[in-house]
């Protein structure tokens, strides 16, 4: 529902025209990076709880390996009809019912009227400036705007630009690390 609101509200393009992207990189698949292999291999029990993370996260039973090309057909597929259907495909459409299905088969007392029953919620947002620029993020009680002007507060009195990027220098991603 929030994200349907967001697009009624300030959407520019047609809801399916967004979505062409992701269907083009769940298609085509992308290289998996050393990164994204820990990541994977770190949330692993979790994603391959259910049949269909098994077929997503571990195609052919085992992890992407790093330089893999990792393909999301069954993504792609879901994507097309939320292009096809709009927002509503997760709110009250095919995907709505088999989440709720599904929710019930593992015992969760889920109805499909759960999935829209909380209405997006519009707040004035966190405002603050960094480096001339004005900077706006979720307002309390969501913690990330917060969090954010925090960081970019200690960061501001580093001078981390001359250290060089933090994929290249130590010290850069010390303080970096250590900001965050």
């Amino acid at each position: 529902p929030g994200l349907k609101a967001i697009h009624e509200r300030f959407g520019t393009k047609p809801w399916g025209r967004l979505v062409e992207p992701a269907i083009h990189w769940a298609e085509e698949g992308h290289t998996v990076s050393s990164f994204e292999f820990r990541v994977l291999t770190e949330e692993l029990r979790g994603n391959v709880y259910f049949p269909a993370g098994r077929e997503h996260f571990t195609p052919g039973g085992f992890l992407p390996m790093v330089g893999d090309r990792f393909k999301k057909p069954e993504l792609a597929k879901t994507l097309r009809r939320l292009a096809k259907e709009g927002p509503d495909d997760f709110i009250t459409g095919e995907w709505a019912r088999q989440f709720v299905a599904e929710g019930n088969r593992l015992g969760w007392p889920i109805e499909m009227k759960h999935l829209r029953e909380v209405p997006p919620r519009w707040a004035e947002p966190h405002r603050f400036t960094h480096r001339g620029h004005e900077v706006l993020q979720l307002s309390p009680p969501d913690r990330q705007g917060v969090f954010c002007a925090l960081v970019l507060g200690i960061l501001r009195h580093l001078d981390l630009p001359s250290l060089g990027h933090y994929a290249k220098s130590a010290e850069s991603l010390y303080y970096f690390a250590h900001a965050l």
